[in-house]
């Protein structure tokens, strides 16, 4: 049985009385966006929804790809927890009778929500104030020894699994947990591409396979609180400073060079270069990276050249080309990577006042896919020091949520890290596989460009998502109808060849008589035209 959509999920969800059949969740209200449209967050395999029930709070997953034996995984978590608890694991069942899209009932994991922030978005709140940064270094020991301890593994620690809530670090989404009761299952995931070994796959599946994740966290948390310029230079909201190039080539990585230069961190590189070029089964626990208490080879660092391979660029999401349109729109509610190059930029006033920034590849109203920067995350941008209207005419990639208004694809940007600026069609090229990406500023012919006041009415002059079958509660009931371009009917009549013909032969005779040849020539495609019209 296929899984629904993200845009079904979205549309379900905002009546969840009918969505669910869980009595608790049929009570709540979805978080909304500015418009009244559910806010859907994500992972690799779920779009997730924040429901509210006045003291209670759920975070509702839905499922975009199948997890194999994901109820067996769940029920012994649960009876874990029962046995274990603790204060860094939350709560969560799946309910395979979760969510309704049409007739049919689908599962979903509901976990309670953490009112926290991830740890990636907890550095980058703190980055000018490293003693914050500092403050968590012990408590990730702490949380990691607690895990080593009870012989259990997350399966994907990185950053969007642990959330920093009062300085205290807990972690969210068991999909690929490993437990003792669940020894005799094999991996489902092999976990976020920038915090995993390269030789992990999918036959590693023990209590050891968050080790390499927990020395690549614990590392960079101690190079940014020494350095804390390294989180603006590294930063691509998809890691904590290191990406998966970083490991594969550990003597040219610049990250790590940077990281050796700072006196009391250069032993640990030492050691993490050896690691990386050991064995999965031979990596030490955390404890023992530290003291050094274990062996590895002794990789001796050299600077890139012309001459070194290329590696081939990978990414933890699916890549799309900011042209497809289609594309963008099949993985509404999703986290994906979308590359292209930014057309224009245009900045206005919403009604409330308030600042915002729209950037679209593709001129408008032409354009494929648009960039939302509302008023906080303009704030982000301005602290940063970056002009959004910088972007014009550069080559991109752009890591988020995809989302949806009036049929075309959009995406919102809450941090300048998500748009990361590619050196050339090269490299946008390298990361769509060799594709060549639509160079929309040439291939698409420039609109006159409206006021921005106009353009935001016109972009958001209803409250739905495409396709809307319900209205959440609190929406006007007065609404701009939501029509995609294969959904608004036609009213001019399908064109008849006999009609051309017939007026061709008509005006052609009157241009021969008129003007000769050159009359029977320029009648005939006057009067095809007109015949075509008829």
């Amino acid at each position: 049985m296929p899984l629904p959509r993200g845009d079904e999920y979205l549309s379900a969800i905002q009546n969840p009385r009918t969505a669910f059949a869980d009595p608790e969740l049929k009570l709540c209200t979805p978080e909304t966006d500015q418009f009244g449209i559910p806010k859907p967050y994500s992972g690799g395999f779920t779009t997730t929804f924040h429901l509210t029930n006045h003291s209670q709070e759920w975070a509702t997953r839905c499922f975009t790809r199948a997890i194999p034996d994901i109820q067996l995984r769940y029920e012994s978590f649960g009876k874990y927890l029962q046995n274990n608890p603790n204060d860094f694991l939350v709560k969560a069942t799946c309910l395979s009778q979760g969510i309704r899209i049409g007739q049919q009932w689908h599962p979903i994991i509901k976990m309670e929500w953490l009112d926290g922030e991830t740890l990636n978005s907890f550095i980058d709140k703190n980055i000018s104030n490293p003693s914050q940064i500092n403050k968590i270094i012990p408590e990730f020991l702490n949380l990691v020894n607690n895990l080593e301890r009870l012989g259990i593994a997350h399966g994907d620690l990185q950053h969007g699994n642990i959330v920093v809530k009062n300085g205290k670090l807990r972690l969210i989404d068991y999909d690929g947990i490993y437990l003792p009761a669940l020894s005799n299952l094999k991996t489902n995931e092999i976990g976020h591409l920038n915090y995993q070994h390269p030789a992990r796959n999918e036959k590693y599946y023990n209590s050891s396979i968050d080790r390499f994740a927990s020395i690549v966290i614990f590392l960079g948390l101690q190079a940014i609180y020494s350095s804390p310029n390294l989180w603006r230079k590294y930063d691509n909201s998809e890691n904590i400073l290191f990406r998966a190039d970083d490991f594969v080539n550990v003597e040219t990585s610049q990250l790590l060079s940077e990281i050796s230069a700072i006196s009391q961190l250069a032993q640990y590189v030492e050691r993490f270069r050896g690691i990386c070029k050991l064995e999965f089964e031979k990596i030490p626990n955390l404890n023992q990276f530290i003291a050094g208490n274990f062996t590895y080879p002794k990789v001796i660092p050299r600077k890139a050249t012309s001459a070194t391979p290329i590696t081939l660029k990978r990414s933890q999401y699916l890549v799309i080309d900011a042209s497809k349109t289609g594309s963008l729109g099949e993985h509404i509610g999703e986290r994906i990577e979308v590359v292209g190059q930014i057309s224009t930029s245009r900045k206005g006033w919403a009604r409330n006042r308030r600042p915002y920034v729209f950037i679209n590849f593709g001129f408008y109203p032409n354009h494929t896919f648009t960039l939302v920067l509302w008023s906080t995350n303009l704030a982000m941008f301005q602290r940063s020091g970056i002009d959004p209207q910088d972007y014009e005419g550069k080559w991109v990639k752009v890591s988020g949520v995809i989302g949806s208004y009036r049929g075309k694809p959009q995406m919102l940007i809450e941090t300048p890290s998500q748009i990361q600026l590619l050196s050339s069609e090269q490299e946008a090229r390298q990361w769509l596989g060799g594709q060549t990406p639509t160079n929309s500023t040439v291939q698409m012919t420039q609109q006159k460009i409206q006021s921005g006041e106009s353009v935001f009415n016109t972009l958001y002059a209803g409250r739905s998502v495409t396709p809307i079958q319900t209205r959440p509660q609190h929406q006007s009931s007065v609404s701009t109808p939501n029509r995609s371009a294969h959904s608004i009917p036609s009213s001019k009549k399908p064109f008849d060849s006999s009609h051309g013909i017939v007026g061709s032969i008509i005006v052609g005779i009157v241009g021969i008589a008129v003007f000769g040849l050159w009359g029977l020539i320029i009648g005939a495609f006057i009067g095809y035209q007109i015949g075509k019209r008829i």
